[in-house]
């Protein structure tokens, strides 16, 4: 069957661009895909389940008086000659590409 010029997908072209070619965090990205896509099929995993194992041991830790990161105070000692002064701030910024 021809082609039907009438039709609104005729006029329809695709072009072939690069895509993120040189951009550092899609190249990592298409390595950690390429190197999933090349790892053994994992076994099915009932995610439902594990959420509620999850929830379960939570509970049963909070019951037993373990402290999570929240239930814990920090507190950091400083002395005056472990903080950076002028110069070494200024050297530190030059040698950090942000």
């Amino acid at each position: 069957m021809p082609p039907d010029s009438s039709s609104q997908l005729a006029n329809i072209t695709f072009h072939k661009v690069k895509a993120h070619v040189g951009i550092e965090g899609n190249e990592q990205a298409d390595r950690f895909a390429n190197n999933g896509a090349m790892m053994p099929k994992a076994d099915e995993r009932d995610f439902a389940q594990a959420t509620r194992d999850n929830e379960r041991k939570l509970k049963e830790r909070k019951q037993g008086g373990v402290k999570t990161v929240e239930d814990v105070e920090w507190s950091v000692d400083v002395d005056e000659g472990d903080l950076l002064d002028q110069d070494e701030l200024k050297e530190l910024e030059e040698k950090q590409a942000f």
